[in-house]
């Protein structure tokens, strides 16, 4: 192969690769404008119908770059030790996206992780007194 052909044939790989890079990243942000959306609404329902003292939200969608095609929407409620409600909320949730939902209850889980939420996460309610 000449050396100008092979110039020529890596601007096109380059060029090509360049292109689906792009059109990953856009698609990537797509999703992920639809995964924050379905958050928001998530968390305000949440707020308006259990009635938390806190809720954060964790994961993916509060660190934007470990976001990806297989991300799902982390939150985490504080105030809701019943289980029957919780899992009724949880159930409420997952029907309102088709990100899976991970819900958790502060109270119920490791304090280490819970404590790594609350450092890490996003505080985005909390009742006031």
């Amino acid at each position: 192969m000449e050396p100008e052909t092979d110039r020529t044939e890596i601007a096109s790989m380059r060029r090509g690769y360049l292109k689906r890079r792009a059109e990953y990243e856009a698609a990537r942000a797509d999703l992920m404008e639809r995964a924050r959306s379905d958050a928001a609404r998530i968390i305000a329902m949440i707020i308006r119908e259990y009635r938390p003292l806190k809720v954060y939200q964790w994961g993916s969608l509060v660190q934007s770059d470990h976001f990806s095609e297989r991300s799902d929407i982390d939150i985490a409620v504080e105030g809701i030790t019943d289980p029957g409600v919780f899992f009724e909320m949880l159930g409420a949730a997952a029907e309102m996206t088709r990100f899976a939902v991970d819900l958790v209850q502060i109270e119920t889980i490791h304090p280490r992780y819970a404590d790594l939420i609350r450092r890490f996460g996003r505080l985005v309610y909390e009742k006031d007194a």
